[in-house]
């Protein structure tokens, strides 16, 4: 890998100016460079053989949550089907069932779209670390999970401010927000789920502890590498 090649390079060139240069207080520094440098390659090691453990599994996961998920937009969109899981009297309420549930699909896929990037990411750098495999299962429900609370929020919001989703029969009101904009929030929610949970995590310690936790972790930061 060049990028890896060039990185361990540059570490030992590192270690070797020390060396030249007889500069005594620094043999540590040079030494750590090194392990650096073993420790960065055994890290390439192990990803490779965790890559092929793994990787076939995690791909096959995503597709079938792929083509699970892209069946029921496909549903979503039959008026039959719609009828079906709408409630009666749903075009005139506020909740809508059909954008509530295409909301939730679309965050799902954006979980199935992250486990692809993250895969691919991740055993190209060769620093797939089979310690994370568990999140790769998790995606598609976070995903779910985060597309209906964008839903919500948004149901919300619009209630509050008067704007009401496009499509809404018996909402008098001039303004309306296109059901296309929820789903690519609750797509790129579900894409990102870490990113969204560390601020809903960082919120609720700033609301209940009247400040931010000031020994975060640094590991527990960098989780979202794999996540």
């Amino acid at each position: 890998n060049e990028s890896i090649a060039t990185e361990c390079y540059n570490l030992l060139l590192k270690a070797r100016d020390i060396i030249l240069r007889r500069e005594a207080a620094r043999i540590p520094q040079a030494e750590y460079y090194v392990e650096q440098v073993r420790a960065r390659l055994k890290r390439a090691d192990e990803s490779e053989h965790s890559a092929r453990k793994y990787q076939w599994w995690i791909l096959g996961w995503g597709l079938f949550w792929c083509a699970a998920f892209l069946t029921l937009i496909i549903l979503l969109n039959q008026a039959w089907f719609q009828t079906m899981v709408a409630a009666p009297g749903d075009g005139a309420a506020p909740f809508n069932v059909v954008i509530f549930l295409t909301a939730s699909i679309w965050g799902g896929i954006g979980g199935v779209v992250a486990i692809f990037y993250s895969l691919f990411k991740h055993v190209g750098h060769r620093d797939f670390d089979d310690q994370y495999s568990i999140s790769y299962i998790g995606k598609p429900f976070l995903g779910l999970i985060l597309g209906a609370t964008v839903y919500m929020v948004f149901n919300l919001l619009i209630r509050a401010l008067g704007i009401w989703p496009v499509g809404m029969e018996g909402a008098e009101v001039p303004l309306a927000v296109a059901p296309g904009v929820i789903y690519l929030m609750a797509w790129a929610a579900g894409f990102k789920e870490n990113r969204i949970f560390d601020l809903v995590d960082r919120v609720m310690k700033r609301l209940f502890s009247g400040e931010e936790d000031p020994d975060s972790d640094p590991l527990e930061e960098g989780t979202e590498l794999q996540g």
